[in-house]
Parts: structure tokens; C-alpha cells; sequence
């Protein structure tokens, strides 16, 4: 576990243990981008079959980004792109939300790939810090699936999703509801993320960002750009202290 980190309170006689801690995003992240694409793709196609073709599954995806891009969850999009094709052709959804949600869940589940240094990563980071927590704007039902299903689940104190804020990155509701839930003061945190949005998010409420990727585009600056998620792990123990 991380050395300890401890203030003095404003009673002399008490000391304030300050736990440290290393936030991961999910989606790109941990888990690779494609993958999460593909199980995508790989429903559309299913819905489109199950309706005989009415409508191709490309046509499906267009809408469904259009409207995550407006702020829809997951499953709302997806649902709401069923809905939308079918209306042009008098056909009634074969499923109803209940079992496309299911369905949703089952096909992340079933295509979700953890990058190669995913489990490396997670164990040196679990081994180094007080907390380790989960941060994604993912529907709840489909991050559970994912994680249970590439067994990364142990080594999370905490996991928020779009269904506990209803918010998507960079509102700070998300990343101050995590915070809450590990008990970390955002000083002695580091996210660790592969888009603009997990930065901004990050360091808007005071923690310390490491960027996997490249941050041209980004609003703000992250603390470190890297390649690999084990030196995201190696630069966020070096952010706080621990190396």
C-alpha cells in the first residue's frame, strides 16, 4: 500500500491521515477503444437481423453516435436509433427495453478486450496506493458486465458511472462523486485517461491528470502524456510521491 501522508488538525493533538489514490477511466483505457466498437457494431447488426433488415446496422450506429453525442446514455441511444429506423417502416420493436438492455450488457461483456499491460498496471498500482477507483461514463449494467466479466473488478474500492450522476465527462460530478466514494481528498488523486475529457474533468476539481494519448485539442494541460498504461502508473505514482 502507499506511505502515509498525515496533517496536523486544527487540534494539535490530532493527525489527519490523508489516503492517496489512482482513478482510472474505463473505455479506451483500460479496456481497448476497438473492442468497445466492435460490440457496438455487433449489435446493431443483431437488431437489424431481428427485423428482418429493415434497416442496415450502419445506419443504426450513425444515429446511435449522434446521439451520445447529445448526451444520451449507452442504452438510450441505442434504444432511441431502434426506435427511429423502425418508425420509417411500420415494423413494432421485437424487444422491448428491458431485454435490449440486457442484450447491451451481454454483447460489451462478451467483446470487451483489456489492453495488454491492463492487469500489470492495475496490480503495481493496487500494490502502491491506498485506493484504487473506477471512473467512466458508461451505463452501470454494461461497466458491471465488463468488469466482471474480464475480472478486473477486484481491484476497485469504487466504481461511478453515468447512471450515479447521470452526467457524462468532464461535468465534475463525476469525478467529485468518486472522490466521495474512496474518501480521497482531489490533491492526493490522480486520474488516469485516454481522452481531453478526463483531463478537463480531473483537474477542474484539483486532482493531477496523466494522459494516455497525445492532449492536442485538449482545453488544459495534462501533469504527464504517455503511451503505455504502465508508465500512466509509473507517472502517477511519481505525482504522488511514491517513487
Amino acid at each position: 500500500m502507499g506511505t502515509y501522508n498525515f496533517k496536523v488538525s486544527p487540534n494539535p493533538l490530532i493527525l489527519v491521515l490523508l489516503l492517496k489514490a489512482i482513478i482510472f477511466d474505463l473505455f479506451g483505457t483500460l479496456i481497448t477503444a476497438d473492442s468497445d466498437r466492435v460490440a457496438h457494431e455487433a449489435l446493431a447488426k443483431a437488431l437489424s437481423e431481428m427485423h428482418h433488415n429493415a434497416f442496415s446496422w450502419r445506419e443504426h450506429m450513425e444515429l446511435y453516435d449522434k446521439f451520445v453525442d447529445h448526451g444520451l446514455s449507452s442504452l438510450d441511444a441505442t434504444w432511441k436509433a431502434l426506435l427511429e429506423l423502425l418508425s420509417k417502416t411500420g415494423l413494432r420493436p421485437s424487444v422491448g427495453k428491458d431485454e435490449l438492455s440486457r442484450m447491451h450488457a451481454d454483447f460489451h461483456g462478451k467483446y470487451a478486450k483489456l489492453r495488454p499491460d491492463a492487469l500489470e498496471a492495475l496490480r503495481k498500482a493496487r500494490e502502491a496506493v491506498d485506493k484504487l477507483g473506477l471512473l467512466t461514463d458508461g451505463d452501470r449494467e454494461i461497466v458491471h458486465t465488463i468488469v466482471e466479466n474480464t475480472g478486473i473488478r477486484r481491484f476497485f474500492d469504487a466504481i461511478v458511472t453515468f447512471d450515479d450522476c447521470s452526467a457524462r465527462k468532464p461535468d465534475p460530478r463525476l469525478f467529485l462523486t468518486c472522490l466521495r466514494r474512496l474518501d480521497v481528498d482531489p490533491a492526493y488523486a490522480v486520474m488516469i485517461g485516454d481522452r481531453c475529457v478526463d483531463i478537463e474533468g480531473s483537474i477542474r476539481v484539483g486532482m493531477k491528470a496523466v494522459l494516455l494519448g497525445n492532449a492536442e485539442g485538449c482545453s488544459v494541460k495534462p501533469h504527464a502524456e504517455v503511451s503505455s498504461l504502465l508508465e500512466a502508473v509509473d507517472k502517477a505514482l511519481a505525482l504522488l510521491d511514491l517513487r
